[in-house]
């Protein structure tokens, strides 16, 4: 199997389009990614569901990555 390769900014695109996330700084091994909290954010509790917080902290963590090692 072949694994391909994504940029910085390939991920970026793809995380701000399918999720709505921001991100205001991507550099030297740290990231900081946010969100808007909507109503299809939430559950039946009318709280975030709690896969898109980890969806985001997978996402900058691999852009923290990406920034030293991209």
């Amino acid at each position: 199997m072949v694994i391909e390769r994504r940029t910085i900014s390939d991920v970026v695109e793809a995380a701000e389009k399918d999720f709505g996330y921001t991100f205001s700084h991507i550099c030297d091994g740290t990231a900081t990614g946010q969100f808007t909290v909507g109503e299809e954010h939430l559950n039946q509790l009318k709280t975030p569901y709690g896969g898109l917080i980890f969806n985001l902290a997978d996402i900058v963590s691999g852009l923290a990555n990406l920034s030293l090692h991209g």
